[in-house]
């Protein structure tokens, strides 16, 4: 699979179950919401001073998307889209 870059920010929702850890549901990006079937991974990242968490997601039309979140703002992004092929 390869990827197309993208570097939007989003809007998303999430929960965060008790003794759990966050779990993005859906996002919004360009005025259309996007349902996450699942988590396939996720990652800390850091670049200089910032810290991203970055979620590897397969959403409800088979696409994936990599969404990040910004820890300190708590600003999320989608960063790139998985293309098949």
């Amino acid at each position: 699979m390869r990827y197309e870059e993208i570097g939007d920010r989003i809007e998303v929702i999430a929960v965060f179950p008790v003794g759990g850890r966050l779990k993005p549901l859906k996002f919004k990006w360009k005025q259309r919401v996007y349902k996450i079937e699942r988590v396939i991974s996720s990652r800390k990242e850091r670049t200089g001073q910032v810290d991203q968490q970055v979620y590897v997601v397969l959403g409800e039309s088979g696409d994936v998307y990599e969404v990040g979140q910004f820890v300190d703002s708590n600003q999320w992004m989608l960063l790139r889209i998985g293309l098949d092929g």
